[in-house]
Order: structure tokens, then C-alpha cells, then sequence
């Protein structure tokens, strides 16, 4: 089984997988329905989505 990375288009709610490995960059992405670039992963274990804040990654005093 291939590794799947899951995108989800905020424009119009569509969800679909891409395969590792694809060529294809998820900034250079838009959504297959809809064409907008609205989109953003939403792997499982939050893969993708960037640290929130009071979980470290940001500047320091």
C-alpha cells in the first residue's frame, strides 16, 4: 500500500488523496473540483498542519 497524503479544499469542502512520491508540490496544488487554491493537508496525527501556539517552534523572549 502506497502512503497517501490528504488534502481538503476550504473553497468547497472536497477531500482526496495524492500518493507520495506524485511530483506534485501541495503549494503548487488546487483542488481538482473547484480549482481554487484554498487547500491544506489534513493527514492524520497532524502531519501537515504546523505547530499551535504554546507547542514550541516559536520565537523566544
Amino acid at each position: 500500500m502506497t502512503a497517501q497524503r490528504n488534502f481538503k479544499c476550504y473553497a468547497c469542502d472536497y477531500e482526496w488523496e495524492v500518493p507520495y512520491g506524485s511530483g506534485q508540490s501541495g503549494r503548487q496544488m488546487v483542488c481538482p473540483k473547484c480549482g481554487s487554491s484554498n487547500i491544506h493537508r489534513i493527514d492524520a496525527g497532524g502531519f501537515g498542519r504546523g505547530r499551535s501556539r504554546g507547542q514550541g517552534g516559536g520565537r523566544r523572549p
